[in-house]
């Protein structure tokens, strides 16, 4: 895989010295290209080959050996002999469930912050289409998309839209949409609780601004504890920022809760000093670090 990798690479290197170099032995004849056309071949005899040994491999080499194609896709699409067989690799990956789709979320957000420069219209086509495939026409899937596949790349930052205006409009939209429809929302705390996405904690925060009653406090608790080794708070802290801000006193009865339990607490830093802070919950957080309850990481 690392072979390959450097063989795809379009980047130009060379070494003085190698292991073809052995002392005053004469050095092996290795292979030249003579024309394009042989160099293009090359390029795709090692690009078939890593899309080949992904299909078969399983586990881990099959994570990296995808990992290895994303990184490989983003200069070789850019050249027309090659964007027809990436693209379709890269429609595979999305179309297995085994595939963590964030490196390509990540891939096709880095070309549309750049506005799809350096693509043929072909290719910047199929990109957008398979960007559409990833956002999906449910709430779901654009909640998944926003959220849990979330990236840097995602977020607008221009002249006429600075800080990421745009992106979080579009969070509170969704956050809003999520609250109108319980059952949706019920059926995506449990993911919300254990897949800690880019925006899970703006998102959390969009749910608690919202939610003025804080009704939905108890079903993200739960959420989280169930989450067990998978467990994220980041969208728990989040709703618990915008209690913060909402109501002081009903923050802290939450907070106390959380530093009492013995799974909540685990989490203090992004749970209680993640979220807010006051004189009563800095002296029972101190307390609990010095019996050894909390880390002394959630004070940090």
């Amino acid at each position: 895989l690392k072979a390959l990798s450097a063989h795809l690479s379009m980047h130009p290197a060379f070494t003085l010295l190698g292991p073809q170099h052995q002392g005053m032995r004469q050095a092996p004849a290795l292979w030249i290209p003579k024309t394009w056309g042989e160099v293009f071949d090359a390029y795709r005899a090692a690009w078939r080959l890593l899309v080949g040994f992904r299909r078969t491999a399983k586990d881990e080499e099959k994570t990296d050996a995808a990992k290895r194609m994303i990184d490989s896709a983003f200069s070789l699409i850019q050249d027309r002999w090659m964007e027809d067989e990436v693209i379709a690799a890269l429609e595979e990956l999305v179309a297995d469930p085994d595939t963590d789709l964030r490196p390509i979320v990540q891939f096709i957000s880095r070309f549309r912050r750049l506005r799809w420069r350096h693509l043929s219209r072909k290719a910047a086509i199929r990109l957008r289409s398979l960007d559409n495939d990833l956002w999906g026409s449910t709430l779901e899937s654009q909640i998944r998309r926003a959220v849990v596949l979330g990236t840097w790349e995602d977020v607008d930052d221009s002249i006429s839209c600075h800080g990421g205006r745009k992106y979080q409009a579009t969070l509170r939209r969704l956050a809003r949409q999520a609250l109108e429809q319980p059952d949706l929302l019920t059926r995506l705390v449990p993911s919300l609780s254990s897949h800690g996405g880019f925006s899970s904690g703006a998102f959390g925060q969009a749910i608690g601004q919202r939610d003025t009653s804080t009704r939905w406090w108890s079903a993200i608790r739960q959420g989280l504890i169930d989450a067990s080794e998978k467990r994220s708070p980041e969208f728990a802290g989040g709703y618990l920022s915008a209690v913060f801000v909402r109501d002081r006193r009903l923050w802290e009865t939450i907070a106390l809760d959380v530093l009492s339990d013995p799974v909540l607490r685990r989490h203090a830093k992004e749970l209680v000093m993640g979220s807010g802070l006051t004189d009563a919950i800095l002296n029972e957080l101190c307390a609990r670090v010095e019996h050894g309850d909390v880390s002394p990481d959630a004070i940090e």
